[in-house]
């Protein structure tokens, strides 16, 4: 069998070894006997031929024979046989005495050099005589020699490693440090001359859990098999040759009585003693488990306690086979006995999959109608999903209340078209105050906020929708459903606490994935406001929740990320932007989001306008407006998206694309005041300013709201630009200071940038007139900078910069700074590079082009610290054509 070479794990046994005694543990087919003959032979602690070996098997518990091998093994070793005399095993007779192992030691403590000596397999010494004689020897155990013990548990009391442990002598190497890594799992492939697909060798290590004779044993397989794919995706534990490596080197080893045991349980994914009596009807489970652990067959302690544990995968699957083969006649038993079980420890997605796997599919039927709407908001959906792609439904309708929660389920991961079957085999409840009458309202709601049609089943529903139930998961489902659906139709402040109080409930109970639900519709909301920083902190909480918690619903996550997206490119940060936006459009494609899909998709269009491309962000932005076309799509979103397509389309001189625009907000967003800003940028197209700024004019005197934030900026940008443009320069100041209060607290950046010259002379011309609001100004004019210039500048270079801007001489300039002439004139030559000029009059007359002088002569950066994030070099912006 070819060996690979695992060079991490040499260092770390080479450190080991240089312990007076090292032990590697780990269960059978972990490569233990592999790894310490690569040493032996390739290690750096020792030198080569000053190892001796010693592999033992159950004859060594004749204490005789182990000694002579031991003593025959390091008279081979050039130190030994140079240097000493051993004494010889008949000498102490057939008892190996005290006496004889000292003189061993003292004889091993004259040698010149160390010697180490390697003791395979030494669980197989098992005699408590033949033990004692090791234990002595690491006794008397002298400087020169070193004892290396491989065993598959860990090795009994009596060789007293537990007191080297705790006085630091004993290194140690576990079955986790000797678990195959990936790429040494692709190296033991390619010594067989297989080649896996990376997402082949994941799950194929996976499945092994790094156990390298089951690798092994694959390899031997997949060497030219012409599915390698559908061979890696059908290797379990029950494949012959695994099964047979299980059953000589570990089955045969155990009494009749431990291996049903073990048969019976592994019905569990998880164990616990409790669960082991139950299912086997033993009391004493907690002292066998104890014992497989100590005995290390490829059982797995979980948690701090390790109250609980599990089998090796491959070992369950062996397992569950030979149930099935040998005692099939209790399994439906042993599932009934689980199920209960589970139950009572509130166990639920395990309890109903037992009841289903018992054959109780009234009792399945039970747990979904009690514990259904529990599992879903808990991110425990899944397991519904299973039972529904196993179970005929017919046999789930009684009580009412489990095809209900089958299709909450349903809708929860999109998939609408079963949830209306469902809905169509369950009977409507005649009693409008029943529970199963509030659950199925609270489904129609959640499909037609994915469907379409929310505004008429929010009316529906909402009379069946009370704010208190007796059931608590039922009324934290109730909040989030009635609460997404009355933002999504304008009803921000009635839906925002349906949200909170939603979220409320969800962080009194185990229910994770409402939770994330919650959060991200709220940073959702908190877009709507412009609320950059509740938006950053709601979604960060989502994604941190999804991790801490392992609830992470698709949706809700991708909801999530298109919001920090939304964050990052109005902070003119594209980069990020883009990165979280694929995120989020990857997460929503194809799952019935179209309003996460949008919001995504007009975050990258952002991102490509921002970087110059504006005829190809416009086309985007059309793109996915189609797109979304006769979907349910958020009010919010769409009037963003829209918003930023007609500013675009007005940017590049497309009046027709304006027209279109216009007419598709009237359509699609009805009398929303948003419109009023698209409805200027028309006008604007077609030469009517007058036009323009009526339309802008409830937007900006408070009578109608907007339905995002941002869209009330654009419209006073929009204002302050035509002000500035014919004179106006009063209102010019006024209109900024209105789009500069809003956007200056959350660094809400990107309405200036995307605007380009016309923001860049207001904020350079009326920016000392914004009083507490000028740093912002400043701020923006400093992404303007290093977007114009072909690197960021540097303090020192804007400081250079500000010298060069005046009469004095490059010697009078040094001195100012404190530098000598030549580290100016170095520095003055990178800056001319930055600046695409050759000469100091060129460098003064491009800085003020590009806005890094101001009218007071002053540099506009750099950004002073803390007030954006580190690391923004935005991309240029052209202005408007």
């Amino acid at each position: 069998m070819p060996l690979i070479r695992r060079e991490p794990l040499l260092r770390s046994l080479d450190a080991a070894v240089t312990r007076p005694v090292a032990l590697v543990c780990a269960p059978a087919g972990f490569g233990k006997t592999s790894l310490l003959a690569d040493w032996a032979t390739n290690g750096t602690s020792h030198r080569q031929g000053d190892v001796a070996w010693v592999s033992l098997d159950a004859d060594d518990n004749d204490g005789f024979r182990l000694w002579t091998a031991i003593l025959g093994a390091l008279a081979q070793l050039s130190a030994v046989g140079e240097h000493c005399t051993l004494p010889r095993p008949a000498e102490a007779g057939r008892d190996i005495r005290p006496g004889f192992v000292a003189t061993v030691a003292n004889t091993l403590a004259e040698l010149p050099r160390p010697v180490w000596l390697v003791l395979d397999d030494v669980h197989e010494v098992v005699d408590p005589g033949t033990r004692w004689g090791l234990r002595e020897l690491m006794r008397y155990q002298p400087d020169q020699l070193h004892v290396v013990l491989s065993s598959r548990h860990d090795p009994h009391p009596d060789l007293a490693l537990p007191r080297l442990r705790v006085e630091g002598r004993l290194g140690e190497l576990d079955a986790d440090a000797l678990r195959i890594t990936h790429e040494e799992a692709r190296a033991l492939l390619a010594q067989h001359g297989v080649t896996l697909a990376e997402d082949d060798l994941a799950r194929l290590l996976e499945r092994t859990e790094g156990w390298a004779a089951a690798l092994r044993l694959a390899a031997l397989s997949l060497r030219g098999h012409p599915d390698p794919s559908g061979f890696v995706a059908g290797f379990r534990g029950d494949n012959r040759p695994v099964a047979d490596y299980l059953f000589a080197e570990i089955m045969t080893r155990l009494p009749a009585a431990l291996q049903e045991f073990l048969m019976d349980t592994s019905v569990c994914q998880y164990l616990t003693a409790d669960l082991a009596d139950r299912l086997t009807g033993r009391t004493d489970a907690a002292e066998v488990l104890a014992g497989l652990r100590r005995s290390n067959i490829l059982v797995t302690g979980l948690g701090a306690d390790d109250r609980w544990l599990r089998y090796h995968s491959m070992l369950t699957d062996y397992l569950r086979t030979e149930l099935a083969r040998r005692r099939s006649a209790r399994l439906p038993e042993l599932h009934r006995r689980a199920a209960a079980w589970h139950t009572e420890q509130g166990l639920l997605p395990e309890a109903l999959e037992h009841a289903v796997a018992a054959g109780d599919l009234d009792g399945a039927a039970g747990l979904l109608d009690r514990h259904g709407v529990s599992m879903v908001i808990a991110g425990q959906d899944a397991v519904l999903r299973r039972v529904l792609d196993g179970v005929p439904v017919d046999r789930l309708r009684h009580p009412p209340g489990a095809l209900l929660a089958m299709a909450y389920a349903c809708v929860h991961r999109a998939d609408l078209e079963t949830a209306d079957r469902l809905l169509a085999l369950d009977r409507k409840p005649e009693d409008q105050a029943s529970r199963e009458e509030v659950l199925r309202a609270v489904v129609e709601l959640d499909q037609a906020r994915l469907a379409g049609g929310l505004d008429r089943a929010l009316r529906a529903a909402e009379p069946l929708l009370p704010d208190h139930l007796d059931d608590r998961d039922l009324e934290a489902a109730v909040r989030f459903s009635r609460g997404a659906a009355r933002c999504w139709t304008g009803r921000r402040g009635p839906g925002t606490a349906d949200l909170e109080a939603a979220l409320a409930l969800a962080g009194s109970g185990r229910r994770d994935r409402l939770a994330v639900e919650c959060l991200s519709e709220l940073a959702s909301m908190a877009a709507t406001g412009g609320d950059l920083v509740a938006m950053a902190d709601r979604a960060e909480e989502a994604l941190r929740y999804s991790v801490r918690h392992r609830a992470a619903p698709r949706l809700p996550c991708a909801t999530a990320y298109a919001a920090l997206a939304w964050v990052k490119v109005q902070r003119c940060r594209p980069d990020a932007a883009a990165d979280l936006a694929g995120h989020a459009f990857a997460m929503a494609e194809g799952r019935s989001d179209p309003g996460v899909e949008l919001w995504a998709l007009a975050v990258l269009a952002m991102v490509r306008y921002d970087r110059g491309q504006r005829h190809a962000a416009l086309d985007e932005l059309h793109a996915a407006l189609h797109r979304s076309d006769g979907r349910q799509v958020p009010p919010a979103v769409l009037a963003v998206v829209l918003a930023e397509a007609a500013r675009t389309a007005w940017a590049v001189g497309d009046q027709e694309g304006t027209h279109h625009l216009t007419q598709l907000a009237r359509r699609r967003l009805a009398d929303a005041p948003d419109t009023g800003l698209l409805t200027a940028y028309l006008h604007l197209a077609q030469g009517r300013v007058a036009a323009a700024r009526r339309s802008l004019r409830p937007l900006l005197d408070g009578s109608a709201v907007p339905l995002v934030a941002t869209n009330a900026v654009g419209a006073a940008l929009l204002e302050a630009q035509i002000a500035m443009e014919h004179g106006h320069h009063a209102p010019a100041l006024a209109a900024l200071r209105q789009a500069v209060v809003p956007a200056a607290p959350q660094e809400l950046h990107r309405p200036f940038q995307a605007t380009g010259e016309p923001a860049r002379e207001l904020l350079s011309r009326y920016g000392p007139g914004l009083g507490p609001y000028r740093g912002f100004a400043l701020r923006t004019l400093a992404l303007f900078s290093q977007q114009a210039v072909r690197a960021p500048l540097t303090p020192r270079e804007y400081a250079l910069l500000e010298q060069l801007d005046t009469v004095q001489t490059l010697s009078q300039v040094a001195a100012a700074l404190s530098v000598s002439v030549n580290t100016i004139k170095t520095q003055a030559r990178g800056l001319y590079g930055k600046l695409g000029v050759g000469n100091r009059r060129d460098a003064v007359r491009a800085a003020r082009a590009a806005g890094l002088l101001t009218v007071d002569g002053r540099p506009t950066g750099p950004t002073p610290p803390g007030n954006t994030p580190p690391g923004i070099t935005p991309p240029g912006i052209t202005p408007r054509g």
